[in-house]
């Protein structure tokens, strides 16, 4: 049996790619974009889905991007918070609301997103909470200690207890499935991969609600594709 290692998948891409190739397995990792990069070029993996937040995706010969989708980033709140709550008709949340509040962070490269995205609303965020992951960064948040710009892809793994807010003029990230192509173009089963990632990861915004505090976070998007930021396509 043939088998590729990839760096985050979907389950829609994974089912439809199965299914086309059931020859071949698929083994899987989870990982910050920084540090699945270096294993693509090692050659450890096959297929790398990443995303642009700072550093970015390198201009490096020999690789190629397919991009994917551009993911809205949302924020989530304490489901205590004043923002929480808001009546309906309030619409979409000014970041610049949010200008007096602690953040938590877990890794440099969200951090620099969040910093640039709060510099177009005119503030400095305080970080008062850095942490080791994403478990533990909703863990702070749903303890009041602070708020976080959450991807729309991760809304259905967020915690039930934070409340989700959409943002007036939101910032992005994008999401792209990167290949080595080594000597030559891709492996077959890569290449296929690829193309099931294209055809089924997909994110539509809708107009939310005013908040999914204590409603299994339920999200204000439609959602089919990518779940979190790294698993991995070995071939």
């Amino acid at each position: 049996m043939h088998s590729i290692k990839v760096s985050r998948t979907s389950l829609k891409a994974l089912a439809a790619f199965t299914t086309e190739r059931p020859a071949v397995r698929v083994e899987f990792t989870e990982d910050v974009s920084p540090r699945l990069l270096p294993r693509l070029l090692d050659g450890e993996l096959d297929v790398a889905v990443l995303t642009d937040y700072p550093p970015g995706l390198p201009a490096r010969e020999g690789l190629h991007a397919t991009h994917l989708l551009d993911d809205e980033l949302l924020c989530a709140l304490p489901s205590s918070h004043r923002l929480a709550n808001a009546d309906p008709d309030a619409g979409d949340l000014d970041l610049a609301e949010l200008a007096d509040e602690s953040w938590v962070e877990d890794y440099a490269g969200s951090a620099s997103a969040l910093a640039a995205a709060c510099a177009r609303a005119g503030f400095t965020p305080r970080i008062d909470i850095p942490c080791g992951g994403r478990l533990g960064k909703r863990a702070f948040v749903a303890a009041g200690l602070g708020v976080l710009l959450a991807p729309a892809l991760l809304l259905p793994a967020l915690r039930p207890d934070l409340a989700v807010r959409r943002l007036r003029e939101p910032p992005y990230r994008s999401v792209y499935a990167v290949v080595q192509e080594r000597h030559s173009a891709p492996s077959e089963a890569s290449a296929a991969f690829v193309e099931a990632l294209a055809r089924t990861d997909t994110v539509r915004a809708c107009p939310p609600a005013a908040s999914t505090a204590n409603q299994g976070t339920k999200a204000t998007l439609l959602h089919r594709g990518l779940g979190d930021e790294g698993q991995e396509l070995r071939g």
